[in-house]
């Protein structure tokens, strides 16, 4: 049987349920939709109980990030022997960096992309798909949380859709406009039933929010 993981975001289990150990999550939206804070945000939660996490960064240096995280209020302090960033922002190499975080899954440690759109876009398509592969199988075998953060629109659609293909789970980050709500909606997760659900949250001072209302498509 399939080892589950709740993702410690208040609601989203009791409304959701737990997703599947070793998948690969696609987290897209517009800038600022939140997708990037929910990955964080989750990581940080497990961080605290002891997971190690690696985070590559494309499009931030890491002390901003750093400097995000404590504007929420999270706890750095007790997670910063267990958290290591890969930073691509200073300085890139797309299969060097990717093959970097294959090693830290295969050493147990659980992940973060952000943002995969960013790596796209400097790679060849066939190179990157083949990393996003052997990234999957990876997770795949040493199970954990991984994550990719997208921004919609960047790259085109068929490389959109081909990403969408490789990944084991989507969550598309849908804002309101002029607020801080939007809808989280989950369009595909393998190796579960009851796959598709959109969830209302709020992206908060403490970080994202789950409401309470919520309509299964």
């Amino acid at each position: 049987m399939t080892k589950q993981i709740q993702l410690k975001i208040a609601g989203f289990h009791e409304m959701y349920g737990s997703i599947p150990s070793g998948n690969i999550i696609l987290l897209i939206g517009d800038p600022g939709s939140g997708n990037d804070i929910f990955a964080l945000q989750t990581l940080h939660l497990h961080a605290l109980e002891g997971e190690e996490v690696v985070y590559l960064t494309t499009d931030r240096h890491p002390k901003d990030i750093i400097e995000e995280m404590y504007a929420y209020g999270w706890d750095i302090k007790r997670i910063e022997s267990l958290w290591k960033f890969i930073d691509t922002y200073t300085e890139l190499d797309v299969e060097k960096h990717i093959q970097e975080v294959i090693e830290e899954i295969d050493k147990g440690r659980w992940s973060c992309i952000d943002s995969i759109t960013t790596l796209w876009m400097k790679s060849k398509r066939q190179d990157i798909i083949t990393l996003m592969r052997k990234m999957r199988n990876k997770a795949r075998e040493k199970e954990g949380l991984h994550f990719l953060v997208a921004i919609k629109g960047i790259i085109d659609k068929r490389d959109e859709q081909i990403l969408k293909h490789i990944v084991d789970g989507i969550l598309e980050f849908e804002p309101q406009t002029g607020g801080n709500r939007g809808t989280i909606k989950i369009t595909k997760m393998r190796r579960r039933a009851g796959t598709w659900m959109n969830i209302p949250y709020r992206i908060t001072l403490r970080g994202i929010e789950i409401e309470t209302a919520m309509r299964i498509i």
